[in-house]
């Protein structure tokens, strides 16, 4: 096992939407997804896009959410 970087880019391979935050703190950040995105590398990730749901097949790509204790959560976003 090794760590390497990746390029973020992605596809949705599956969607979940939810419409109550799941921390007070992404209060403002509703409806968001819970998504499993294959990335361009072969791996398949779990994580979040916030705002309008994507749709199984859309292209997505990461970015960064600045978490209160300083922590950074990565989440994609469309592309």
């Amino acid at each position: 096992m090794r760590w390497e970087t990746l390029s973020g880019a992605g596809v949705v391979y599956a969607v979940s939407v939810h419409h109550r935050p799941a921390l007070p703190a992404l209060a403002d950040k509703v409806p968001y997804s819970v998504v499993l995105v294959d990335l361009a590398e072969g791996v398949r990730m779990m994580s979040n896009v916030f705002g309008p749901p994507p749709a199984v097949g859309d292209r997505v790509g990461v970015t960064w959410l600045a978490l209160d204790d300083g922590r950074n959560l990565a989440v994609f976003e469309p592309r």
